[in-house]
């Protein structure tokens, strides 16, 4: 007796996978605050913002999600200064 093997598509789960961590990444953008606790992620950020303004893909005094985000990451890394002088 044979045993039938069920063949599942990899590439249409990983993508499905792939589709659903790009949507999530889409959504709010993240609070002043977070980015406060994370520099690091708060200054990857501003450089992805940079690139992208000086590529001319990003209005960053815009209303986009993307455009909140970056002033909410710059908020952040300037709130950590402002507490390293002692304000």
């Amino acid at each position: 007796m044979r045993v039938r093997s069920i063949h599942v598509p990899v590439l249409p789960a990983a993508l499905a996978v792939l589709a659903a961590l790009a949507l999530s990444a889409c959504g709010q953008p993240r609070d002043p605050d977070w980015y406060a606790a994370n520099p690091e992620k708060a200054q990857a950020r501003l450089q992805e913002c940079e690139k992208r303004a000086l590529a001319g893909k990003l209005d960053v005094f815009g209303d986009s999600r993307e455009a909140v985000d970056c002033r909410n990451a710059a908020q952040g890394l300037s709130r950590n200064a402002m507490r390293a002088f002692g304000f």
